[in-house]
């Protein structure tokens, strides 16, 4: 290979790390796929499931290098197939009127060329769909993972709220973005609305300052919204532990230490976090998956304004099969203050 060839190689390279380094977040691009059936309006009641769903990747065979382990891509593509195939046959039979998922993903590196999001899209025709990339590269690399929001019910609004950056990256290169991806649904016979808040914050490598700051942000948009007589939740993956938790496992004790529990100091006044304390929601990925010895803990759940009342809550406990996510479904009802 010429000396011209080495560096016209080590040119390309550094533009496509540049590109994707650097790369402008377009808040507007927001993927919208319709229902193939009309939608009706909300009404006083409403139920969410909220899950990520680790791109299909990320099951109970799989570690992964971010949280201890050793491999970027587990999982075989049958693997992969697999669990993109059993996530869309779980979220086709809920009755859940929204469902908000984490870590939605086109095909790509990471799931082996899988398009898990057409798999679930194909199993759920009669919902409409919000797609958010927060994590996309261009040029050489393939990536397009993000949050989705299917809705069984008619929305009038949709739009992304940015977060504070909490300039992270994913393989060292990759800049991943947080948002809240919101969805308004008019309640009917009358002049409010139910405001859904799909979240998935960062874990690793974030400052208590810049946490702050995201959650600020988060609940300023969210506080407006409730000032307008509202109904808000806030969905999603909060990267947190959101309630204390003692599940057994044998890892090392240190594991525990490496979450971080919500910052309650940051919860407006008169809101409520919603869990459910009896079963994880979240597993450690330093190995493979095996009950009583992995850690496990709840990152999952919702957040509610005063004025929603929670009527059921709890987390589907599938043995962390095919994502380190579980699932959490609850049914909520509007409240008077």
């Amino acid at each position: 290979m010429t000396l011209a060839a080495i560096i016209l190689g080590v040119a390309v390279i550094c533009c496509v790390v540049a590109a994707n380094r650097f790369r402008r977040v377009d808040y507007t691009d927001i993927e919208v796929r319709d229902s193939d059936q009309p939608l009706a309006r909300a009404g006083p009641d409403l139920s969410i499931l909220t899950w990520n769903i680790g791109y299909g990747a990320l099951g109970k065979d799989a570690d992964f290098y971010v949280d201890g382990g050793t491999s970027l891509r587990a999982l075989s593509k049958p693997q992969i197939i697999t669990a993109a195939k059993a996530i869309a046959q779980r979220l086709a039979q809920t009755q859940c009127d929204l469902l908000c998922l984490q870590e939605m993903a086109q095909a790509g590196i990471l799931t082996r060329n899988v398009d898990v999001r057409t798999i679930i899209d194909d199993l759920l025709p009669n919902r409409k769909r919000y797609f958010w990339a927060d994590l996309k590269t261009v040029f050489l690399l393939r990536l397009s993972h993000g949050m989705a929001t299917y809705s069984a019910k008619l929305s009038d609004h949709y739009h992304v709220l940015d977060l504070p950056d909490a300039d992270t990256l994913m393989l060292g290169v990759i800049k991943k973005s947080y948002v809240g991806l919101i969805t308004k649904l008019p309640i009917t016979d009358t002049d409010k609305a139910w405001v859904i808040i799909n979240i998935h914050l960062p874990i690793f490598n974030m400052t208590p300052a810049a946490r702050t700051a995201q959650l600020d942000r988060l609940f300023d948009f969210a506080k407006k919204e409730f000032a307008k007589g509202n109904y808000v939740i806030i969905a999603g993956d909060w990267n947190t532990r959101l309630c204390p938790t003692s599940f057994p496992h044998t890892s090392d004790p240190k594991r525990g230490s490496d979450y971080t529990d919500f910052p309650q100091e940051s919860l407006p006044a008169g809101w409520h976090i919603k869990a459910d304390p009896k079963t994880p929601t979240v597993r450690a990925l330093d190995a493979t998956f095996s009950p009583g010895q992995t850690y496990t803990t709840i990152f999952d759940g919702f957040v509610v304004s005063p004025n929603v009342r929670v009527s059921s809550l709890k987390t589907l406990d599938l043995g962390f099969a095919h994502s380190d996510h579980q699932p959490v479904e609850a049914s909520f009802s509007v409240g008077r203050m």
